[in-house]
């Protein structure tokens, strides 16, 4: 690690130094630019002209061009990008997927329909032959279910999976595929199916946790008595600590270099990617 004067050089990237340039500069990985003629595309550590924009690994002219999801499509009336594709004017986008506007709808920018059905949540339905219910649950006009049928589903009862009946003023209904769970509404909410006790338990990854844990990778750990830094877990120190990357460093001694995920000692300096 070499010593320099900030004053008379300028370190980039991988401990490459500059003598200090007359213009305004700045680091793009380890080159040098003048940041009034040029920018940096920091994903790919590019230098390019203002007049130009980043895209993926090259660069763009925004009058000409588009870039959708990294990759640069040429630009024409009325296109717009659609995940990584373009699409025209008689296309729509339901999330990163292009659909055709008069023999298609989206339901919820997730889920590409017929323009004959209706949506319910994600899916769609045949509005004739079946009933969308209250929870986003298809079910058909002519089905025997108990729940459904029922003389009880009035005065804001609604059904909870197929066959249950609860009351959604004073209950609350857990649903998560074929699965699903009734009980008391007070100081209750869901996690997926599952219900949990909010005074007392979180709800995190579709997993329920007391107050005092919670999840490092997948795993469970006590945050009085575990650290965790990058989905690897230590036993709690007794110096004060944080984590660079995966690695759990004192504070009073050490410091991380953010961009390299390196600690070194408090006397020494980060450089470049290093910050």
């Amino acid at each position: 690690m070499e010593k320099y004067n900030i004053s008379e050089k300028k370190c980039c990237g991988d401990q490459t130094l500059y003598d200090m340039p007359q213009f305004q500069s700045d680091c793009c990985g380890s080159q040098l630019y003048d940041v009034n003629q040029s920018q940096c595309c920091r994903g790919t550590k590019t230098v390019i002209p203002t007049n130009l924009e980043c895209c993926g690994e090259g660069s763009f002219n925004e009058s000409t061009h588009l870039c959708c999801n990294s990759f640069i499509k040429s630009k024409e009336d009325g296109s717009r990008c659609c995940g990584s594709e373009t699409i025209d004017v008689t296309e729509g986008c339901c999330g990163a997927k292009a659909y055709n506007l008069s023999t298609h709808q989206c339901c919820k920018d997730s889920t590409i329909i017929p323009k004959h059905q209706s949506c319910c949540g994600y899916h769609g339905y045949n509005n004739r032959t079946q009933l969308c219910t209250d929870n986003y649950r298809v079910i058909n006009r002519t089905s025997r279910s108990s729940c459904y049928n029922g003389s009880d589903h009035c005065c804001n009862n609604d059904c909870c999976g197929e066959h249950t009946l609860y009351n959604k003023s004073s209950q609350i209904c857990c649903e998560n595929q074929d699965f699903y769970s009734v009980t008391a509404k007070e100081n209750k909410e869901c996690c997926l199916h599952k219900i949990y006790d909010v005074r007392s338990h979180s709800c995190k990854k579709g997993r329920i946790l007391r107050f005092q844990e919670d999840l490092c990778g997948k795993k469970k750990y006590n945050i009085s008595k575990k650290k965790c830094c990058d989905q690897t877990l230590y036993d709690m120190p007794r110096f004060l600590p944080d984590c660079c990357g995966s690695q759990l460093y004192d504070v009073n001694t050490s410091k991380c270099c953010r961009g390299t995920k390196t600690v070194i000692p408090n006397n020494l300096k980060c450089c470049g990617e290093g910050k």
